[in-house]
C-alpha cells in the first residue's frame, strides 16, 4: 500500500459494499437471537474483509475475490433452484417473512446480485486494483527474474 496515494473509488465502493453487507448480516444474527434462534453466519466475515479492503490489505483483497466468487456461484445455484422448484417462495427480511414471490420475481433480485459479485471479482483482479494493494510489485519482480543471486526485490 502506498501511503501517499489516495484510495481509488472502485476499491472504496467495494470496501463499503462488504461493510454494509456484514452489518446487515450482524443485524440479522441479532434479530434471530432475540427470537431464540441462534446462528453463526459466514456473512459476518464481510465486516473484516471490508475494513481490510478500505485499508488496502492484500489478504483482504484475496478474501474478497474468493468470497465474491463463491457468492456468484451460490447465486447461480439459488437461481437454478428457483427456476426448477415449485413456488411461491417466502421473502424474508432480517429473518421475518414479509411476503411471497414467484421464481421470476426472485430472479429480478438475483440477477443484479450476480452482476455485483462478478463485478467485484473483475474489479479486484484488474491491474489498477492490484497495484493499490501492492500486488503488482511482487508479480513484476517475479516476472523479471532475479538480478541479485536468486533474491527477488519489489520493482
Amino acid at each position: 500500500m502506498a501511503p501517499d496515494r489516495r484510495r481509488g473509488k472502485t476499491v472504496t465502493v467495494i470496501g463499503w459494499l462488504f461493510i454494509v453487507s456484514g452489518l446487515c448480516v450482524l443485524v440479522d444474527v441479532i434479530i434471530s437471537a432475540r427470537h431464540d434462534f441462534y446462528k453463526i453466519d459466514f456473512g459476518l466475515l464481510a465486516l473484516p474483509i471490508g475494513l481490510g479492503i478500505l485499508r488496502r490489505r492484500p489478504a483482504a483483497r484475496r478474501f474478497a475475490i474468493v468470497a465474491a466468487g463463491i457468492a456468484a456461484v451460490m447465486t447461480l445455484c439459488v437461481g437454478a433452484i428457483f427456476l426448477f422448484a415449485d413456488g411461491p417462495f417466502e421473502v424474508r427480511v432480517f429473518s421475518s417473512v414479509v411476503g411471497h414471490a414467484t421464481a421470476w420475481t426472485a430472479l429480478v433480485v438475483l440477477v443484479p446480485l450476480l452482476l455485483i459479485h462478478v463485478w467485484i471479482v473483475y474489479a479486484l483482479t484488474r491491474p489498477s486494483a492490484r497495484s493499490e494493494f501492492g500486488a503488482v510489485a511482487a508479480t513484476v519482480s517475479d516476472a523479471r527474474g532475479s538480478k541479485n543471486g536468486g533474491n527477488s526485490v519489489p520493482a
